[in-house]
C-alpha cells in the first residue's frame, strides 16, 4: 500500500514541474523577436568597449527612440549619425542588438 502512494507524489512532483517549465516557456521567459527596417541613426555612443547607436524608424507613425547595442566596433563605425539604413536587430526582453547593416537607405 505504501508504494501506491509514493508513486502518486512522484507523479504529482513531475507534472507539477512540466507545469511551471510550460508556464515559464510561454509566460515568463523574455521573447526575442528579429526586425528587419529602416532606422535613423540619430546618436551614436560608446562607453570604453561597448557601442550604442540611437534613433528610429522614419518610416513608423510612432517616432519611438530605441538605443541598440553594436557588438562590433567595425559596424559601429560604418554608421553615421543622420544617416539612415536598412538595419536587422534582435530585441529580447530590454535589450536591444544589432545584428546586420542590410544596407544604407535611399532617400
Amino acid at each position: 500500500m505504501g508504494g501506491g502512494l509514493k508513486r502518486e507524489k512522484i507523479i504529482i512532483v513531475i507534472v507539477l514541474v512540466l507545469v511551471v517549465g510550460i508556464i515559464y516557456l510561454n509566460y515568463l521567459k523574455p521573447k526575442t523577436t528579429s526586425t528587419t527596417s529602416a532606422f535613423t541613426v540619430v546618436q551614436k555612443q560608446h562607453e570604453n568597449d561597448s557601442y550604442w547607436i540611437v534613433g528610429n524608424n522614419p518610416n513608423s507613425k510612432q517616432k519611438k527612440s530605441l538605443k541598440i547595442e553594436v557588438k562590433e566596433k567595425e559596424q559601429w563605425t560604418q554608421l553615421k549619425e543622420k544617416k539612415t539604413y536598412i538595419l536587422t536587430y534582435v530585441e529580447k526582453g530590454n535589450d536591444i542588438t544589432l545584428t546586420e547593416i542590410v544596407s544604407e537607405a535611399e532617400e
